[in-house]
C-alpha cells in the first residue's frame, strides 16, 4: 500500500463504518427505538465506533511491519556471513552489498527487497549513513541496530568492518538458538493447556453421559 492509500483509508473508514452503523440501526437491540433520544445516541454511538476504526489501519501496518521484520532475521546471519566474505576479499562495502544483494533474493525476498533498498538510497541520497537509517526504521530490531551501527563506526573511525560483523553474525545466531529454546520449553505448557481445553471434556463426557443417562447400572 502507498501512503497515499494508507491516508484515503484512515479518512474513509471511520466515515464508512460509521454511516453503516447509523443506518442499519444497529443499536436498535440495545436501545429502544421509539425513545426520542435514540437518534441522538446512536449518532454518538456511531460516531464513536467510526473513531474507533481510525486507527485500524495503523494496526495492521504495524502487524505486517513484525512479520516483516521477523521473515528478514531469519536470514539475516546468512547475509551477514556472505557480506564478511566480500569484505575480507577486499571488495568496498557498497559493491559487497550489491553482489550480497543478488543470493539474498534466493534466500528470502524481503531480504532482498530492503538490500535493494539500501543501495537505492546510496545512490539517491547520496549519504550511506541516511540509507542505513532509514533500513533502520524499516526493520525495528536490535541487530539491524548494532549491524548500522558496526557500518557507521567502522566509515568514521577506520576499524575492522569484517571482524565487527563475524562478531555480531555469531551474536544474532546465538540469540536465535535461545529463542528456538525458550520456545522449545513453552511447547509443553501448551501442548497441556490444548489437551486440558479440547481433549479433557470429550473425555468427562464419554465418562460421565452414559452414567447420567441411565445407561450404567451399579447393581
Amino acid at each position: 500500500m502507498t501512503v497515499d492509500s494508507i491516508l484515503l483509508a484512515k479518512i474513509a473508514m471511520p466515515i464508512l463504518v460509521g454511516t453503516t452503523v447509523f443506518n442499519f440501526k444497529l443499536f436498535g437491540y440495545i436501545i429502544n427505538e421509539n425513545s426520542p433520544e435514540f437518534n441522538l445516541i446512536s449518532a454518538i454511538l456511531s460516531i464513536v465506533a467510526g473513531l474507533a476504526t481510525f486507527p485500524l489501519p495503523d494496526y495492521l501496518i504495524q502487524i505486517d511491519a513484525k512479520k516483516r521484520a521477523a521473515e528478514f532475521m531469519v536470514s539475516f546471519p546468512s547475509v551477514l556471513d556472505l557480506l564478511i566474505i566480500c569484505i575480507q576479499s577486499g571488495i568496498s562495502f557498497e559493491h559487497s552489498l550489491q553482489r550480497v544483494t543478488r543470493d539474498a533474493s534466493i534466500l528470502s525476498p524481503v531480504m532482498g527487497e530492503e538490500l535493494s533498498r539500501i543501495m537505492r538510497d546510496i545512490h539517491l541520497l547520496g549519504s550511506r549513513e541516511k540509507a542505513l537509517m532509514n533500513f533502520k526504521r524499516r526493520i525495528p530490531a536490535p541487530a539491524v541496530d548494532d549491524f548500522v551501527l558496526v557500518v557507521l563506526q567502522s566509515e568514521r573511525y577506520g576499524t575492522s568492518m569484517s571482524d565487527a560483523l563475524h562478531v555480531l553474525s555469531s551474536t544474532v545466531r546465538s540469540d536465535q538458538m535461545t529463542m528456538l529454546e525458550r520456545a522449545v520449553l513453552k511447547m509443553p505448557t501448551k501442548v497441556s493447556f490444548i489437551i486440558m481445553v479440547f481433549m479433557m471434556p470429550t473425555v468427562l463426557i464419554m465418562v460421565f453421559a452414559p452414567i447420567l443417562l441411565g445407561g450404567i447400572s451399579f447393581e
